[in-house]
């Protein structure tokens, strides 16, 4: 999402770094990872939100 376009939506839920990756599990949020990270990272907080 373009922050700059969307400004309300980052401030709902405390974005304070680009880039911010949220992570939602039946709807409500359940992880965030801030920063640039690996692709084995994302995949790991997402295997984590599958148990």
């Amino acid at each position: 999402m373009n922050v700059d376009e969307n400004p309300n939506t980052p401030n709902q839920y405390g974005v304070r770094a680009i880039p911010t990756v949220l992570f939602f599990k039946d709807g409500r949020l359940a992880d965030t990872i801030v920063g640039a990270v690996g692709k084995a990272n994302i995949e790991k907080v997402m295997l984590k939100l599958m148990e």
